[in-house]
């Protein structure tokens, strides 16, 4: 049993070969495959296509750019040991100029694997909500792939040699140690594919035709956001002076690689993030949204009663990749859109 997707000789990108590591459209496509590695290792447990009985359809997903597993990563706290990411290591040795940029070392995570294993399913939706109440990284998940980034770090002569990648949920996952990364003082290049951007407020925003009311409404969102942080500060009395803590300090210099669709309702709201700000600094409302920025709602509202929490999904920086391509969502969250050389999209920079 197989399904296409899976197929590298069919679904893969088989035109990157030699691979320009200077081009960024290679590298999101490779980046892009490793992750689609991950999802196959996993269907491939889960349907049993294991020789004898039946080859694995995961291998040519790295295969094809000459890298090997080093280190695959599977949940150790249930009787499934379903696997969540794989650390991709280079096996090619080269030296060439086209190299140059080519990681020794790749981090790929996976999103929810919601067919066949109930098990799986129940412990990839869990994740979600995790993520979604900024719990994540008290997930067992999220602490072993901590520690496997933090042994490359030392191992494989630095940040700089290393990617992290990641889907849907495995890009939640990537960006968040890459936050953590960061702030140890390692800047990990790292390519996010259609990140949840877990606000309900800008979700639902979606659905409002109109292009003023959803303005007035961000503008608002923002001006509440601010006075419940520095209501915080003034009046909460559970404030403690010296307690304050800027998130974002320490990921100026931070710039992920963040690919959104359009017609995704689970990642778009990343464009009206970013877009946003500029927005409010041509009305004279920079100051504002320099603390809104930093801050969800259901933080700022927390942090009045002196529950501090951060925002796993918000960033100061990043390049901003944009795909206007038309179709349903199942197209418009799908990973084979970036591994695709005819997918348009340009980034855009923002720098916090």
């Amino acid at each position: 049993m197989s399904r296409e997707r899976d197929r590298f000789d069919r679904a893969g990108p088989t035109h990157l070969k030699p691979v320009d590591w200077n081009k960024a459209i290679h590298r999101r496509s490779v980046a892009a495959s490793l992750v689609q590695g991950v999802y196959v290792q996993e269907n491939d447990r889960q349907l049993q296509r294991m020789e004898p009985q039946a080859p694995s359809l995961a291998p040519p997903w790295w295969d094809f750019f000459d890298f090997e597993i080093y280190r695959v990563l599977a949940d150790n706290d249930d009787d499934e040991k379903s696997i969540f990411g794989t650390i991709y290591v280079d096996k090619s040795k080269s030296n060439t100029n086209d190299s140059a940029r080519k990681p020794r070392y790749v981090v790929a995570f996976r999103g929810n694997v919601l067919h066949q294993s109930k098990d799986t399913r129940t412990r990839d939706i869990k994740l979600d909500f995790q993520y979604y109440f900024n719990h994540l990284r008290s997930d067992s998940r999220y602490k072993t792939g901590i520690d496997r980034i933090n042994e490359l770090v030392g191992i494989g002569g630095g940040a700089q040699n290393i990617w992290l990648v990641g889907h849907s949920l495995g890009a939640a996952m990537a960006m968040s140690a890459g936050k953590y990364m960061a702030k140890l003082g390692h800047s990990i290049e790292t390519y996010l594919f259609n990140p949840p951007f877990s606000s309900a407020t800008y979700f639902f925003m979606r659905w409002t035709a109109n292009e003023t009311v959803r303005n007035i409404m961000r503008v608002t969102h923002s001006t509440i956001k601010a006075g419940l942080v520095t209501a915080a500060k003034t009046l909460s009395p559970f404030y403690k002076p010296g307690n304050d803590h800027d998130p974002f300090v320490a990921l100026y210099n931070w710039f992920p690689h963040i690919f959104v669709n359009r017609n995704d309702p689970f990642c778009s709201g990343y464009i009206a993030y970013f877009e946003h700000r500029k927005k409010m600094e041509s009305i004279g409302a920079g100051n504002v949204e320099k603390i809104a920025t930093k801050t969800s709602m259901r933080s700022a509202t927390f942090s009045t009663f002196g529950c501090e929490t951060e925002d796993l999904h918000l960033l100061p920086s990043a390049n901003l990749y944009l795909n206007y391509t038309p179709g349903c969502y199942l197209v418009a969250h799908a990973p084979e859109q970036w591994w695709n050389p005819d997918t348009p999209c340009q980034p855009i920079l923002y720098k916090g």
